[in-house]
């Protein structure tokens, strides 16, 4: 869900809120002390969010098919973390404590907006990363009484595709009606 206000013909600001998944997977974990490393146990990591996001649009033209660029931050706060291990002997999730709850990302993107009558229809491919870095809920010591548990940390980072469906809530000073009937944004 995001709302779209059109500050000038070249220039938009976007609020939103928005579900985001965000994960990885290794097939080892180096224990300071613990088992011997089986090649074939992989672990996949399941981070939740929900994005608050703000950004900056810039358009390049002021026709009904009009392309733009983005930047912006978002901020992140985490709803889950799952970690699921995939062994020959055995399947298991866990449910890991101790990753950052709320963290912010960088967003830069680039798209195109088709605009109608009193709506627009937005393409843009999006990538995000963490300006912050997260501890990500990993236990380096888990196997180990010896030494005190290390969390893993790291940069998050997303790349995916916006849909967008923008309704007009009144009128737009920024459109114009051309002599040939049809409109520019």
């Amino acid at each position: 869900m995001e709302a779209l206000y059109q500050i000038n013909e070249r220039f938009a600001l976007t609020l939103g809120a928005q579900y985001s998944s965000k994960g990885g997977k290794t097939k080892l974990i180096i224990y300071e002390k613990g088992p011997a490393y089986d090649p074939s146990v992989r672990y996949v990591y399941h981070f939740r969010f929900i994005d608050v996001p703000l950004r900056l649009d810039y358009y390049f033209s002021k026709k009904k098919i009009a392309p733009f660029i983005s930047t912006g931050i978002s901020t992140n706060v985490a709803i889950g973390q799952l970690t699921t291990t995939f062994n020959p002997n055995a399947f298991y999730n866990e449910n890991s404590q101790g990753f950052s709850s709320i963290n912010l990302q960088f967003q830069l993107g680039a798209g195109v907006d088709i605009t109608f009558e009193k709506s627009r229809l937005r393409i843009s491919p999006l990538y995000r990363l963490s300006i912050l870095k997260s501890d990500l809920g990993i236990d380096r010591g888990y196997y180990s009484s010896v030494y005190p548990a290390k969390q893993v940390t790291g940069r998050l980072f997303s790349f995916g595709l916006g849909l967008s469906y923008i309704f007009s809530l009144g009128h737009n000073k920024y459109k114009k009606v051309n002599t040939n009937g049809t409109r520019d944004l």
